[in-house]
């Protein structure tokens, strides 16, 4: 496009229209500051089909082997699909028989140093949420209940008392590289694509949404989102590859058509 121009202007100074060629002055134009974002397929946001029950199993079977409670908080946010921040900020206390409340998040801390400069400096506990709306009560199912009670099991058995749940090999809190990271290696293991704490969240809430069971209202409350907008544009995804839905298809599609048998006395030329 650049080439073209300046041949459009070289042509208008030759022939005396202009006298300088404004094209030749300008750089650095490239095409991906205007090209739209490729959005990401369902597959790389979620964890679709068999590659949530492979994600689970192996980090069971992998806290087994290393003791490190990450893999068990791998689990429980299957069952909870909280923001990592939120993930690793609960506390015992929030948990009550039936729900968790989710009342804090995890940020990262930053400090000014001697010359003024702003510099991170790990992590910190704050007792906000990330929206009005993420301030929010979430019901606790059979499994998320047997995670939290074998990861509280696990605390006293190391003689940790700390009020926090997600706690390290030291007694401390765990924070969301853990996360992230142990989620990393399970990736890795199990051959797909690397996906975070995030995915755990949206494949959470597109199994809510697959399930047919909550109104649109109970799953944007679920997810602390203000408006279902968000909540279906960004995090609702089909849970199942494509080929395993070619029933659903059939049945929406050719549910009201004539029998196929209809078909048997057309001629065909």
């Amino acid at each position: 496009m650049k080439s073209l121009l300046n041949m459009l202007y070289d042509y208008a100074i030759d022939s005396s229209i202009i006298k300088y060629n404004v094209s030749r002055n300008v750089r650095n134009i490239s095409y991906k500051k205007f090209a739209q974002p490729k959005k990401k397929t369902a597959e790389e946001q979620i964890f679709m089909g068999k590659e949530e029950t492979s994600v689970i199993e192996l980090a069971m079977k992998q806290y087994k082997k290393t003791k490190n409670v990450a893999y068990l908080a791998i689990g429980l946010n299957f069952t909870l699909g909280l923001r990592v921040g939120e993930l690793v900020a609960l506390k015992k206390e929030d948990f009550s028989e039936k729900v968790v409340h989710i009342q804090r998040q995890e940020v990262k801390k930053y400090i000014h140093d001697e010359s003024g400069a702003v510099k991170r400096d790990g992590y910190e506990v704050v007792w906000y949420t990330k929206t009005r709306e993420s301030n929010r009560e979430i019901v606790l199912t059979s499994n998320a209940k047997a995670f939290f009670k074998l990861i509280c099991q696990i605390n006293e058995q190391k003689g940790f008392c700390s009020e926090y749940l997600l706690l390290n090999a030291q007694g401390e809190r765990m924070h969301n590289d853990a996360i992230n990271n142990t989620l990393r290696r399970i990736n890795k293991k199990i051959e797909t694509s690397q996906k975070g704490n995030h995915s755990i969240r949206k494949t959470c809430i597109s199994n809510l949404a697959a399930s047919k069971l909550l109104s649109d209202e109970e799953i944007r409350m679920f997810a602390g989102h203000k408006d279902i907008s968000t909540t279906q544009q960004s995090y609702i995804f089909a849970t199942e590859p494509l080929e395993d839905r070619v029933s659903a298809y059939e049945a929406a599609i050719s549910g009201k058509m004539p029998d196929v048998n209809v078909f048997k006395g057309v001629q065909t030329i």
